[in-house]
């Protein structure tokens, strides 16, 4: 676990390869839609923080969303499956085959991939052997090859010397403690949302405990009021504990409202933590605070006695949906 958990460095190394790209190379894309469950749409969260100008969409469910064909002629669709037989993108692949759109499939392995081989349509495979999770690095330099984000590309190479995952392993080890017998609750802001939902899944499927998220200032004008704490409320909130993620670039008003909440939370005896990695470069701080969960996440799976690579559950109900 520890060395996957440091390995996401080495991912964000990937040099990915496109087959079949010049059945895409000349088109002009103005929307980029991709379609993924779980993990494997983690990347396109990210790429959504990092380009916010770009219009990016994800799809989390069955064949395609319900837009006008004018709409996807425009449209380069990423099929994204880690496993290559997630039964919602094999619809969404099944769509796109279906109305002749502009597609790429990105996954590792499985019915996907072949498909894709077989019908000789653009496709990058992944390295295997990894939960789609943990797999994290690997597919957000896919997703940048295709989306010819070379400038960031270079960019972030050149940064990898300063991540230093190791660095944050008793950070993530303190945190784990403080965490134990808690149902973390994770705020970010809007900006943002994409590390406090990286973090909730990390923490349900690795160190398998319930975990929550949500964004300023939106949670500011109801979730909140939840916690209110009243004599015959007060055993509903005992078991959160509040994590705030404040990132460098996020909006002084943000910053702001994490302060004041917090301070309120102070007087109703609701735990709570700001957490900050103070680096001036974006890449680096997104990056080290998807490492540090990481590692909270590991030492979480070893205090409850949980296995931190399998989902077994998941692994159940896909195996009763067969039945």
């Amino acid at each position: 676990m520890k060395e996957i958990i440091l390995g996401l460095k080495d991912q964000l190394s990937f040099l990915p390869e496109i087959h079949f790209f010049e059945k895409i190379k000349n088109f002009s894309f103005d929307n980029f839609l991709i379609v993924g469950m779980g993990g494997s749409h983690l990347a396109g969260d990210l790429l959504k923080t990092f380009f916010p100008e770009k219009k990016i969409f994800l799809h989390e469910s069955y064949d395609l969303p319900p837009w006008p064909q004018k709409d996807f002629k425009k449209t380069l669709i990423l099929l994204s499956s880690y496993s290559g037989n997630t039964e919602e993108v094999l619809s969404a692949f099944n769509k796109v085959l279906k109305l002749r759109l502009k597609s790429i499939v990105v996954s590792a392995n499985g019915l996907l991939l072949k498909r894709a081989e077989q019908l000789k349509l653009p496709y990058l495979r992944l390295p295997s052997g990894l939960q789609p999770r943990f797999a994290l690095g690997y597919s957000f330099v896919a997703f940048l090859k295709i989306l010819k984000e070379e400038k960031f590309l270079k960019k972030m190479r050149k940064l990898l010397n300063f991540l230093n995952i190791a660095k944050l392993e008793n950070e993530g080890k303190k945190l784990a403690e403080i965490l134990k017998n808690k149902i973390p609750l994770i705020y970010a802001s809007q900006r943002f949302l994409s590390l406090a939902y990286i973090w909730k899944v990390q923490l349900n499927e690795t160190a398998k405990i319930p975990a929550f998220f949500n964004f300023f200032p939106e949670l500011n004008h109801n979730e909140m009021t939840g916690f209110e704490v009243q004599d015959k409320t007060k055993f509903l909130s005992e078991k959160f504990y509040f994590i705030f993620l404040k990132a460098q670039k996020d909006d002084d008003r943000i910053k702001k409202r994490m302060d004041v909440l917090r301070e309120i939370f102070k007087t109703k005896n609701l735990p709570s933590q700001i957490v900050e990695i103070p680096l001036k470069e974006e890449i680096l701080e997104v990056f080290s605070f998807i490492g540090l969960v990481q590692w909270i996440a590991f030492y979480l799976s070893l205090f409850y006695g949980t296995n931190p690579f399998e989902v077994p559950m998941v692994e159940e109900f896909k195996k009763r949906l067969k039945e």
